[in-house]
């Protein structure tokens, strides 16, 4: 793949189709893999979507794309480009799962407790990957470099005293759903919204003009997006959803489809 000229950034970025925030940083880690021939690991994580458009031109990038989020529905990924063909064992050092627990006899803490708490201590959300709650322990891939700064520095979250260390395994625990059984008129993303909020189509458009509506990480002002198996929805005030599974279609032609709940 290394015969293929080193893109330009402009024409990197047209990849994308759309702003992607640290371009810069991307672009860079790309230019570098390339001339030097080593593997080059991103130190942030990307929406799974920018993985999904890298790999989809890797042919015309003249790298091997790999994007891996320490589980295999992760949202968020690191990123590595590479001349050959790497697993996700490339990503060891790159970045460490936090086991972070709490005494939840007298408090409930949600995601958003625990993600804010550790971007007060200066980070950005590119550092971490996905977050996923069991019980009272949450779990975060965090980059290499801010690890041991946040075992250090993470004593509450939300006034809570917590307990933060390194898990022991390389993967995020598996994420629990609740699974829903829908039958749709189409696969545009007003329509799908519909279904999972149980709002009329018009109400549905309104949350996805009113930037309430992201597909694979990148906010969705298109009502007329259509979704795909494996794509990931989330709905400002109603939860996160994958399409699982298209079933096939009714005696009328709708669309029969198992949407995995994340609880």
């Amino acid at each position: 793949m290394g015969e293929v000229r080193l893109l330009g950034k402009n024409d990197f970025i047209k990849i994308f189709g759309k702003n992607l925030e640290n371009i810069d940083k991307l672009y860079s880690s790309y230019s570098t893999a390339y001339k030097s021939g080593r593997t080059i690991i991103t130190n942030d994580f990307y929406p799974v979507s920018v993985v999904n458009l890298l790999e989809r031109s890797s042919s015309r990038i003249g790298l091997n794309i790999l994007g891996y989020g320490f589980s295999d529905d992760a949202e968020r990924c690191l990123i590595a480009f590479s001349e050959e063909v790497c697993d996700v064992s490339v990503f060891d050092g790159a970045a460490k799962i936090l086991r972070i627990s709490y005494n939840d006899k007298f408090n409930k803490l949600s995601h958003r407790d625990f993600l804010g708490s550790i971007m007060s201590l200066g980070f950005t959300r590119e550092k971490m990957g996905d977050l996923v709650v069991e019980g009272n322990c949450v779990y975060i891939p965090i980059v290499i470099d801010f690890v041991d700064y946040v075992i250090q520095n993470l004593v509450k979250v939300r006034n809570v005293p917590v307990q933060v260390g390194l898990e022991l395994f390389t993967r995020l625990p598996q994420k629990n759903f609740e699974i829903l059984y829908k039958v749709v008129a189409s696969l545009r993303i007003d329509v799908i919204v519909s279904a999972l909020t149980n709002l009329s189509r018009e109400k549905a458009k309104s949350l996805v003009y009113g930037s309430k509506v992201k597909l694979n990480g990148n906010l969705e002002l298109d009502a007329d997006t259509n979704v795909c198996e494996n794509d990931i929805i989330v709905i400002s005030g109603y939860g996160k959803f994958k399409i699982r599974e298209r079933l096939g279609n009714t005696a009328k032609n709708k669309i029969k489809i198992v949407i995995d709940k994340f609880i």
